[in-house]
C-alpha cells in the first residue's frame, strides 16, 4: 500500500549578516522539556504518519518555528514537503521452519520470532536458503573489524548477534556500554543486504539487546512505514 504523507521538514533561513553578527540564542532546558511533554501527550495520539496525530504535530511544530522567527523552506513556500512512503503489513499466518543437523524447529510470528519485511512485493519466499552465522555483522574498516571476512552471503540468510561486540564492557573499540552506529539493527541489515543476503535473523538476547522482547513484538506487530 502506498501512501503520500507530509513530514515536517523545516529549514531555517537566516540572512548571512545576522548569522555572523549575532550570537546563537541560549538553549532553554525548560522550553525543550515543555515541548517534549506536549508532543508526547495523548492529545497527539502517537504522531503516527498519515494520522490525525501527525497533522496535529505538524501544525504545532509549524507554529513554534514561526513564533521563533524561522521562515519556511518547503514546497510552494510552505513548511513541508511531500514524501512517498510504503506501508508494510504482514498478512495471513506465516511460519518459519529451520532444519539442521539436530531436531528441526518452527516459529510462529509473535511467539519465538518476529517477522518483518520492507520488500515492496506481495510475497517473500526464502525456501531452502542456507544460514550463515556472522557474529555481530559489523564491518568497521577504521577499527580493523570485519565479521564478514571470507563469508559468502549470496542467497543466504545471515544470523547475527545484537548490539556491538564490546557491549556491556566499561570500554572498548565500539564504545563499551554505549551502542555505536554499527550496533544498530538498520546498520546490520543494510550491510548484510549489500553483501547479497536474502534476510537477516538477529538472535534476541535480553542481556545484550537494546530493548526488551515485548518492545520489539509491539513495535513490529503493527504496520511498518518506510521511505519508498
Amino acid at each position: 500500500m502506498r501512501t503520500l504523507i507530509f513530514l515536517f521538514a523545516m529549514l531555517v533561513i537566516v540572512p548571512t549578516g545576522m548569522a555572523s553578527s549575532q550570537p546563537a540564542p541560549a538553549i532553554d532546558p525548560a522550553a525543550l522539556s515543555r515541548h517534549i511533554r506536549i508532543l508526547a501527550s495523548d492529545a497527539f495520539e502517537g504522531r503516527g504518519p498519515g494520522t490525525e496525530g501527525e497533522r496535529r504535530t505538524i501544525a504545532y511544530l509549524t507554529e513554534q518555528f514561526r513564533a521563533a522567527g524561522a521562515e519556511p523552506g518547503g514546497e510552494r513556500g510552505g513548511w513541508t514537503q511531500a514524501v512517498r512512503m510504503n506501508r508494510y503489513t504482514l498478512q495471513g499466518t506465516p511460519s518459519v521452519d529451520f532444519a539442521g543437523a539436530r531436531d528441526d524447529c518452527s516459529f510462529a510470528p509473535g511467539e519465538g520470532m518476529i517477522l518483518w519485511s520492507r520488500n515492496p512485493g506481495g510475497h517473500v519466499a526464502l525456501a531452502d536458503a542456507p544460514l550463515v552465522f556472522a557474529g555481530h555483522g559489523v564491518v568497521a574498516p577504521e577499527l580493523g573489524w570485519d565479521d564478514y571476512a571470507g563469508a559468502n552471503l549470496d542467497g543466504a540468510i545471515v544470523v547475527l548477534l545484537p548490539n556491538d561486540p564490546d557491549h556491556g564492557q566499561e570500554s572498548g573499540p565500539f564504545g563499551g556500554r554505549a551502542m555505536s552506529y554499527y550496533g544498530r539493527f538498520s546498520t546490520k541489515a543494510e550491510e548484510a543486504a549489500r553483501r547479497g543476503a536474502l534476510a537477516v535473523v538477529i538472535v534476541h538476547d535480553p542481556e545484550t539487546a537494546d530493548s526488551s522482547w515485548e518492545v520489539y513484538r509491539s513495535a513490529y506487530s503493527a504496520p511498518v512505514n518506510g521511505l519508498a
